[in-house]
């Protein structure tokens, strides 16, 4: 769907050159006769009146020009551009109407289109980050292939889950960088397509568009050196939501923690993390950490398959102030990527395992498109 928009503004941009073409005399036919006039003949603007009216046709052309290339390049601004270009294209049509007849036919195609590939193109439009990117390109040591071995003296729960999840000779990864959509719940169920790294040394950036009501809303959740930040404005302009401090961070804390788990398997291999046997079926791991330590439970099918995960997470849920929360998700399917094997569907939210998750406390759901690892 991404791509039939890229098509169809720059079709709709070449549709606009005819009108400049046809002001400055540089075609002239039965369709499209030389006239200094508009509004049906009662405006009359005069030979270099008309030069100027042309020359907004070859305006109107080159700004299509350029939303195509915004959403192939994913920015931040194309679907702002693209509804002024229309506003503007719908009131030239009008003024050349009846010439420009079929301009309104094609301005209410881009508009459908528009917001169709906002709200379905999935991973497609996620917009890049620099902050995203630059975790990414971050260098980070190698670390050698994974053996079996190096699980063989764990707790058998602990031995299963990471033989199920990191295939022998795989390159122990120490970030992840992933491509998902979903849906997330504020106050109604919005659609959201998403980019986020996560590293083992305790950072990650989730960068986000999330379409309310047709309208982009960008943002990311970030943490960066032990701090922790959110940032959400509607088209990248006008500021929707923001928040820092100790709270967040605590919050962001046990975020990484559960995701590492879920996410970047050979995390749970590094010296930070000791294990426990709760029960059948039931992992625990405390993932230690300067400013905030977590303790992950993970229940595993009989192939070593995590099913569920849940840790308490510092948060507010429900207006009644600060505190820690129990906090889960449901991982209902599962995927390969480059040797590692990661839930790929999940549904998360707070009062994990009580009446409280189904009536209120789930607020996110995400596939994952792609995982890339190193």
């Amino acid at each position: 769907m991404r791509y039939a928009l890229i098509a169809l503004l720059a079709v709709h941009g070449f549709a606009h050159l005819p009108g400049f073409a046809a002001a400055w005399r540089l075609i002239e036919n039965a369709e499209m006769p030389y006239r200094t006039t508009l509004l049906h003949g009662r405006l009359d603007l005069g030979d270099a009146g008309i030069r100027i009216y042309g020359l907004c046709w070859l305006a109107l052309a080159c700004g299509f020009a350029i939303a195509a290339i915004g959403v192939a390049q994913r920015a931040s601004w194309w679907l702002l551009l693209v509804e002024a270009l229309v506003l503007i294209s719908v009131l030239f049509c009008a003024i050349g109407w009846p010439d420009t007849r079929f301009g309104l036919l094609a301005n209410l195609l881009t508009i459908a289109l528009a917001f169709a590939t906002l709200h379905f193109a999935g991973n497609g439009l996620a917009v890049r980050d620099t902050d995203v990117d630059a975790l990414w390109d971050r260098s980070a040591p190698g670390r050698g292939p994974y053996r079996a071995a190096m699980a063989s003296g764990l707790p058998n729960p602990a031995r299963r889950f990471v033989e199920h999840a990191i295939r022998e000779g795989t390159p122990l990864a120490s970030r992840v960088k992933l491509t998902m959509h979903g849906e997330i719940k504020l106050g109604r169920w919005y659609p959201f397509c998403a980019e986020q790294v996560i590293t083992a040394n305790g950072e990650f950036v989730w960068a986000a568009t999330v379409s309310m009501l047709g309208m982009p809303v960008r943002g990311s959740d970030k943490l960066m050196n032990r701090e922790a930040a959110m940032t959400w404005k509607l088209f990248d302009l006008f500021p929707v939501a923001s928040a820092a401090g100790d709270d967040v961070t605590r919050s962001a804390l046990g975020r990484l923690h559960g995701e590492q788990a879920v996410w970047l398997p050979s995390t749970v291999l590094e010296s930070n993390v000791s294990w426990a046997e709760p029960g059948p079926g039931k992992l625990g791991l405390n993932i230690a950490d300067p400013v905030r330590s977590t303790e992950v439970h993970l229940t595993l099918d009989d192939q070593g398959r995590t099913t569920t995960a849940m840790f308490r997470r510092w948060g507010d849920p429900d207006g009644k102030g600060n505190r820690e929360v129990d906090f889960g998700v449901f991982l209902d399917e599962e995927r390969t990527f480059g040797g590692f094997t990661i839930p790929s569907r999940i549904r998360a939210g707070w009062f994990f395992d009580s009446e409280r998750f189904e009536s209120g406390g789930e607020f996110f759901r995400a596939t994952i498109d792609n995982a890339e690892y190193k």
